[in-house]
């Protein structure tokens, strides 16, 4: 959980495309059967920073499974 927050509270400093780059690395680099509970939440977290400063908001994968939606640019990150 402290981790999760720590990823939330991240989103206005890392609104960058080298941080937004980072991030979907880390996302695509943990499989499913890989992870454990705590795990969940903090690929929850990167999941909901990379919908927020990806492009649109688009949610998409490619053949192997992998989040490739590139970076959006916004003055300031939307969250509801």
């Amino acid at each position: 959980e402290i981790m999760a927050r720590k990823e939330f509270y991240a989103w206005e400093e890392n609104n960058h495309k080298n941080d937004y780059i980072a991030i979907r690395k880390l996302f695509n680099s943990i499989k499913i059967l890989d992870k454990n509970e705590c795990d969940q939440y903090i690929q929850s977290a990167r999941f909901l920073y990379l919908n927020r400063h990806c492009f649109n908001g688009l949610c998409r994968y490619n053949n192997s499974g992998e989040f490739n939606v590139p970076f959006g640019t916004y003055a300031r990150v939307y969250f509801p």
